[in-house]
């Protein structure tokens, strides 16, 4: 009797201490995230635009429409990133005219820190608290949100050889509007966002060849843009560092397509940005596009 309740009485000392033991990191945990920033306005207009190289973008308008005569009409549907429509019609034996639009969406996430003057009430010393002062480093995650929306025309010259293969370029010109959404995602305060918005239009020209059948169709493009920003703003919950907006950007933009089906097919295009120059612009790191393309009045579908 006497060994059960010294084991009884063991057993209630040690929950004693546990339960003792988590109360005391309970209130540790929750005094380390009971702290206020001192300087809101230091810590957001210091830690973004030092860079020479901070507006982000994609490419979402490279069409091969691989024509072979005179009233083939194409439509494309993409769905990658967002949602794009492309109509391209040959209205000769050698000419052919473009035209669409898309509305673009990204998103990424860079988790980071930074040190910050805080404020905090030491709860210690309950009937005589007092705030005290500290530097310490503050997690945050900063997020970029990209909305694009443009609308492009072009017109090209194309050219068919042993009934399958496909050769076209075309130049043309697009109207565009881009917006990076920054948000710094703090853990123990709101969230505080930044917006830099530009208009621009992009001058390019495109070369395309093509292998086309019944069933299937591939091309290698090759894609050279000028982008002529005309108009920027910004919109900001506090004061950033902004920095001189180089006017002209220029990008070679090579890619790979494949299609499969009949009249309706799906698809699947993958391209690379490469900034040519000392470029200002960064761009997600792929042009991916996939989608439904319609193909009618092809000339492979009437000699098969």
């Amino acid at each position: 009797m006497k060994t059960l309740n010294a084991i009884t009485r063991h057993l209630f000392v040690s929950n004693l201490i546990l339960l003792q033991g988590c109360i005391i990191v309970t209130c540790l945990f929750f005094q380390s995230c009971n702290y206020n920033i001192i300087d809101y306005e230091k810590v957001f207009k210091d830690k973004k635009y030092e860079s020479d190289k901070p507006f982000k973008m994609r490419e979402g308008n490279i069409q091969a429409p691989l024509m072979s005569q005179k009233g083939q009409f194409n439509m494309t549907f993409d769905i990658i990133h967002g949602y794009g429509i492309s109509m391209s019609s040959a209205i000769s034996d050698n000419l052919y005219i473009q035209a669409g639009g898309n509305f673009l969406k990204s998103k990424s996430s860079t988790p980071t820190s930074v040190l910050v003057q805080v404020e905090e009430i030491n709860s210690y010393n309950i009937q005589d608290p007092e705030t005290i002062r500290y530097t310490r480093s503050v997690d945050y995650n900063l997020n970029l949100a990209l909305e694009n929306y443009s609308f492009f025309a072009s017109v090209g010259k194309y050219k068919t050889f042993s009934n399958h293969g496909r050769f076209e370029y075309c130049s043309g010109m697009l109207y565009g509007n881009a917006s990076n959404i920054y948000t710094y995602n703090f853990y123990s305060i709101d969230n505080y966002s930044f917006t830099e918005s530009r208009k621009y239009f992009q001058y390019f020209m495109q070369s395309d060849f093509g292998y086309v059948t019944n069933k299937s169709e591939g091309a290698l493009i090759l894609k050279a843009s000028c982008f002529r920003f005309f108009d920027r703003k910004f919109d900001m919950d506090y004061p950033q560092k902004d920095y001189p907006m180089e006017n002209n950007q220029f990008v070679l933009q090579p890619a790979v397509k494949f299609g499969f089906g009949g009249i309706f097919r799906t698809y699947l295009q993958c391209g690379w940005n490469i900034p040519l120059g000392n470029s200002q612009l960064k761009w997600f790191s792929t042009n991916v596009q996939a989608g439904i393309l319609f193909r009618i009045n092809d000339k492979v579908k009437k000699k098969i």
